[in-house]
């Protein structure tokens, strides 16, 4: 399953998200990089994708997942969603 966060402020949706995620792939003997495309987060200002990416890297870090930050940069764009998606599909929007 493939979830899209068009406009990810700091995180407050996408870290629910990733908790549960974590705890979903642990809970199947998977590794992280198995979900490296599970989540695509945008936002167009730096700062909240620099929040949102330092959220997820922490929550990340403390499940003990050790490539968080190439995982949370992964998931966490610095782009418009409308011309950074460019044709991919996504089962699940989230966003207010």
């Amino acid at each position: 399953i493939s979830l899209l966060e068009p406009s990810c402020g700091d995180g407050a949706f996408l870290l629910r998200i990733v908790q549960r995620l974590s705890l979903s792939l642990r809970n199947h003997g998977r590794r992280l990089d198995e979900a490296s495309n599970a989540i695509r987060a945008y936002d167009l200002q730096a700062r909240h994708v620099h929040a949102a990416r330092k959220a997820v890297i922490d929550l990340l870090a403390r499940d003990g997942w050790s490539d968080a930050e190439a995982i949370a940069t992964r998931w966490i764009r610095h782009a418009d969603y409308l011309l950074a998606a460019d044709g991919m599909e996504f089962d699940l929007v989230v966003g207010n």
